[in-house]
């Protein structure tokens, strides 16, 4: 007999009992015996420095940042780097919650991993809760988002178990465009990539590098999964998203709903004032298919010359197939 064929019967007969060997057929089970789980393998998060062991089922969303099981389960994170958790999380109170009607069911201080954390447990609305877990240190925060609804209890402890499974492994390299839908085509405008955080592209002029750089004009984009909304009702949202992060005396001219770069779009410039200071925003939203785009201009000097250079440079912005 040969070695290879001898190896070969050898093998055979080992691995028969678990996956079967020719036409003999898999030892079946003993009566009472439980399966074996194996339990989740720990998955790095494209775009962040984090890892958890996702529950079973669930899938990382294209372009996004996000493990879903479907629309309306799922785990998103969120990486502020250079963001102080003890600032960011400040506003991490159930009183915060209650006072605007959210019915707060768990509240912890805790810690994962060597870093100090905050655990909340959420019910906004009676078809959905959300668990919160946030975590980091004076040089970063991380914030994980599970959503699920409110009758499906299993999918809720499992969801709450892989954020605690969460470790954040600092010499894992980052590759921003990893996840994002879009692609940003060489083009003449003064604006290149400078910043990645949050799950939002900084652009700015200067050389492209890791940091911010100063400057007066500034582009920030973020990827978002396409509202069930119109078009119009959700830029009228984001719209008042301005207000909430600080412009204030806002007036809106030169308003559209358009197609740009072949996409549905909606498009505005809003004039007004930001911490004290006068300032333009210039605003595109681009929505394709299941993908959406919120595109923020930002300068407070200059304004005819930024806007052609904030057109130049979303004119070259197409999203990935």
């Amino acid at each position: 007999m040969c070695l290879v064929i001898k190896q070969l019967l050898i093998t055979c007969a080992t691995l028969a009992p678990l996956v079967g060997c020719g036409q003999q057929p898999a030892e079946q089970p003993k009566a009472g015996a439980r399966p074996v789980v194996r339990p989740p393998q720990p998955l790095l998060v494209p775009g962040t420095h984090v890892q958890l062991a996702p529950p079973t089922g669930f899938r990382l969303s294209a372009g996004f940042t996000r493990l879903e099981r479907d629309k309306s389960t799922t785990i998103t994170v969120v990486e502020l780097a250079g963001g102080s958790f003890y600032k960011t999380t400040r506003t991490f109170d159930p009183q915060e919650f209650k006072a605007k009607g959210v019915t707060v069911l768990d509240y912890q201080e805790t810690h994962l991993g060597g870093y100090p954390a905050k655990y909340l447990y959420l019910q906004a609305t009676a078809a959905a809760k959300t668990h919160i877990l946030a975590f980091g240190d004076s040089t970063f925060t991380v914030l994980l988002t599970g959503l699920f609804s409110a009758s499906d209890e299993v999918a809720g402890q499992q969801i709450k178990q892989a954020l605690f499974s969460s470790t954040y492994q600092k010499k894992a390299l980052l590759a921003p465009f990893a996840t994002a839908t879009f692609n940003v085509a060489v083009n003449e405008s003064k604006f290149k990539f400078v910043h990645y955080s949050g799950s939002m592209y900084t652009y700015t002029a200067g050389k492209a590098t890791d940091k911010m750089v100063p400057d007066r004009a500034v582009m920030v984009l973020v990827p978002l999964p396409t509202a069930s909304e119109s078009t119009a009702s959700f830029a009228k949202y984001l719209m008042k998203r301005l207000a909430g992060n600080g412009l204030t005396n806002s007036l809106v001219k030169n308003e559209s709903y358009v197609k740009v770069n072949g996409y549905n779009a909606y498009e505005a410039e809003v004039y007004g004032k930001l911490r004290g200071i006068d300032a333009l925003f210039y605003v595109l939203y681009l929505t394709h298919g299941e993908q959406s785009l919120f595109i923020q201009g930002i300068t407070s000097d200059k304004y005819e010359e930024n806007k052609k250079e904030f057109k130049k440079f979303t004119r070259a912005i197409r999203f990935k197939p």
